[in-house]
């Protein structure tokens, strides 16, 4: 590993750049039975990202996005082209909003260390945000319904892993040069194993595991790698 005993503690908000900010609102007009229609895309792909959240891509039908978002099969066909389309986008959206609310709460951190905590415990939390219940991490989620099948979707979840991964390396490096993580393992080691970690109990927490146990499990994890 190279000697980064020089470097200080810095605000994470420039890794943001790497991945764009969920799109500002656009209005989106449809013409249905001869009337044009005015919609916010965002807040539609807000409402689709549930549905296919809880239902997955095969599960979800258009009568439960036209329910969802009170808008006509029509509508969305214009907005945003078929079911597939559909479902690329609102994924593309989740994990960019996804990254962005932990990062927000990650930068308000004052120590690598506590930027790490923050981080996994924010990400533990966000699979627990559906009144119906945990639903894991879409992300996981539409991996497993996937496979590596699609290239498309594939292509997606590489670009938001990587970007993830990259994020995970900058503070545990940053953690290891305050000598508050084990430099026994190499940051990218680590990294992965916290990624392995996280998806694993993203998927668990739709079915055996509660939040309370998969937050307990990521603390245990981050006393192995805590040099005190």
């Amino acid at each position: 590993m190279s000697d980064r005993s020089t470097q200080k503690t810095r605000s994470l908000s420039p890794r943001t750049s790497a991945q764009q900010k969920p799109e500002t609102k656009t209005v989106s007009k449809s013409k249905v039975m001869g009337r044009p229609r005015i919609f916010d895309e965002e807040k539609v792909l807000n409402i689709v990202i549930e549905q296919f959240w809880q239902h997955g891509f095969e599960g979800t039908t258009f009568s439960h996005l036209t329910k969802a978002t009170g808008l006509h099969k029509g509508s969305l066909y214009q907005a945003f082209g078929d079911k597939k389309s559909l479902f690329l986008k609102a994924l593309k959206n989740y994990l960019d909003q996804a990254y962005h609310q932990v990062m927000a709460r990650v930068d308000r951190q004052a120590s690598p260390w506590q930027q790490l905590r923050t981080l996994v415990g924010s990400v533990i939390l966000q699979n627990n945000l559906m009144e119906e219940g945990p639903c894991g991490c879409l992300a996981v989620n539409t991996m497993v319904e996937f496979s590596t099948m699609d290239s498309e979707v594939m292509q997606v979840l590489e670009s938001g892993y990587a970007i993830r991964l990259q994020t995970l390396v900058e503070i545990i490096e940053q953690a290891q040069d305050a000598s508050d993580v084990h430099t026994k393992l190499d940051a990218v080691e680590i990294s992965q194993m916290m990624c392995t970690l996280l998806a694993g109990m993203s998927a668990s927490i739709k079915g055996p595991m509660s939040i309370e146990e998969a937050q307990q499990t990521a603390d245990n994890f981050l006393v192995l790698i805590h040099q005190q």
